[in-house]
């Protein structure tokens, strides 16, 4: 089931999103919503009390399931998708591309949780709102306030007797001093900032020239800092997912399984034959990819259905090593007796 997960527009705070569903898919007029963790197999549950701040991160796993809500159902959508709203109490625990099930009313369906969906401080579980602040006391008619006593007068200062000689107050000969020693040390520093900025400025110019002889030495060092093992450029990278799937084995255990499936799941819901063809491979227990799966360890267990999925799909989109594989696995699901796999 393709489950879609969207920021709230009219909660730019964050700590809130819609999980969107085909429309037709929730007959009821509300749900609940139990999430899944794949990794650690474990169900998420609530973490403060009712009222209390939902703190950002530390979800409370658990091994029991435990359904959020009820949520209702929204399908005023223009597209005519059932859309489920969720709070803090699941968005503020849960991290970017962590692969997730949600079991929303009936429906199953795997995701991975959207960079773009932020959590909310100082958002509450659904409850009593507590007021910041210290209350202060009513006074209660008919009782008496007790005042506190005015502070007194301040007494003037004798005026100074005209006989006696007047001391020179030596503060000002000590501000003097002051000033003196800031000036000296504002000098020094203006002088070492200066020699720095000369010393600078000279490196460039001998570096220059160094480098205008040969200019194939700030191409080298250009393409030796280049990083293209990053994320965002491997995401980035022209020519398709063949391209960009060398480009990870390259890499290898360089890139976690999380990052190498959210890239794949991307092109794979551009119908990209390359991503789909591996998607199939991944999810073919009869044929073990090394590097993505020992190496990065991106591996989905053995799915035959899933394997016959994504290898026809794979066909479909152009793939020419997918046919035999598709019907090498056909072959296999022919004999088989589970009721997925006679479905598949």
């Amino acid at each position: 089931m393709r489950l879609r997960i969207l920021p709230d527009p009219a909660e730019p705070a964050g700590g809130y999103a819609f999980l969107v569903l085909p429309g037709g898919t929730l007959t009821d007029d509300s749900v609940t919503v139990a999430v899944f963790d794949a990794f650690s197999e474990r169900w998420l549950a609530p973490a403060e009390a009712e009222g209390e701040p939902v703190d950002i991160g530390n979800g409370n796993w658990q091994s029991e399931r435990f359904g959020f809500g009820p949520y209702p159902v929204d399908r005023s959508a223009a597209d005519g998708a059932d859309r489920v709203r969720i709070g803090p109490e699941i968005v503020n625990k849960l991290e970017e591309y962590a692969p997730l099930q949600f079991r929303i009313g009936p429906v199953v369906a795997d995701a991975h949780w959207p960079d773009d969906v932020r959590p909310r401080a100082g958002a509450a579980v659904l409850g009593g709102i507590r007021t910041g602040g210290r209350d202060q006391p009513t006074p209660v008619a008919g009782t008496m306030q007790v005042l506190p006593d005015p502070e007194p007068e301040p007494k003037a200062e004798p005026e100074p007797d005209p006989q006696e000689p007047l001391v020179e107050d030596p503060a000002p000969a000590d501000a003097r001093s002051g000033r003196r020693s800031w000036m000296l040390f504002l000098l020094v520093l203006a002088l070492v900032i200066g020699l720095g900025l000369l010393w600078i400025y000279w490196l460039d110019d001998l570096w220059q020239t160094m480098t205008q002889d040969d200019p194939t030495t700030v191409e080298e060092t250009v393409e030796v800092t280049r990083d293209q093992c990053d994320p965002a450029q491997l995401a980035a990278m022209p020519g398709g997912f063949m391209q960009v799937e060398q480009a990870i084995r390259d890499c290898g255990d360089r890139l976690s399984a999380d990052v190498v499936l959210h890239i794949l799941e991307d092109a794979a819901d551009r119908e990209d034959p390359a991503a789909l063809y591996l998607f199939g491979r991944i999810y073919d227990g009869a044929d073990l990819d090394s590097r993505i799966e020992h190496d990065i360890g991106l591996t989905l267990g053995d799915d035959p259905g899933k394997a016959v999925e994504y290898y026809a799909r794979a066909v479909r989109a152009g793939s020419k090593p997918a046919a035999p594989r598709l019907k090498t696995a056909c072959n296999q699901l022919s004999g088989a007796t589970a009721t997925l796999a006679r479905g598949a």
